[in-house]
């Protein structure tokens, strides 16, 4: 059996002194090279963080487009997903209405055009219920007035 090598002595020993500066939270650490490109982050909660939002080149200024309905990046927001997006009608009708929508509430676009967000265009319903009965009517009107 040969003497094992310890420490520097051994090719795959990666120690010494940490030799680079995290550019997220500014730790340092030993820097590894992944397939051959130097580590810039001490971790992927860095690297993540420095690739979100405007960090990241893909980043449209916190708008994004999802069947139809313009979404805006407020990451605090009770109503935020699991991305930080909240449709951007929500926002409005909280902004007229001064407060947080209830929980169960419903923002209804009266000319039934999901990307006209202005305050005369909303309406806010209790429930998804009263939204629905708000949708029902609409169809019996267009019926009644043969379109």
């Amino acid at each position: 059996m040969g003497a094992s090598l310890l420490g520097s002595a051994n090719p795959m020993w990666k120690g010494g002194p940490p030799a680079w500066t995290c550019r997220t939270c500014g730790r340092a650490f030993r820097k590894y090279t992944w397939r051959g490109r130097p580590r810039r982050f001490c971790g992927r909660r860095c690297h993540n963080a420095a690739k979100g939002g405007a960090g990241n080149p893909n980043w449209k200024g916190g708008l994004a487009v999802k069947s139809a309905y313009i979404r805006r990046h407020v990451p605090q927001h009770p109503r935020a997903d699991s991305w930080g997006y909240v449709d951007e009608h929500v926002l409005v009708a909280e902004r007229a209405l001064g407060a947080f929508l209830p929980p169960r509430a419903v923002v209804h676009h009266a000319n039934e055009d999901r990307r006209d967000n202005r305050p005369e265009n909303l309406v806010i319903c209790e429930s998804q219920g009263y939204h629905r009965l708000l949708h029902a009517r609409m169809s019996a009107r267009r019926k009644e007035m043969g379109r």
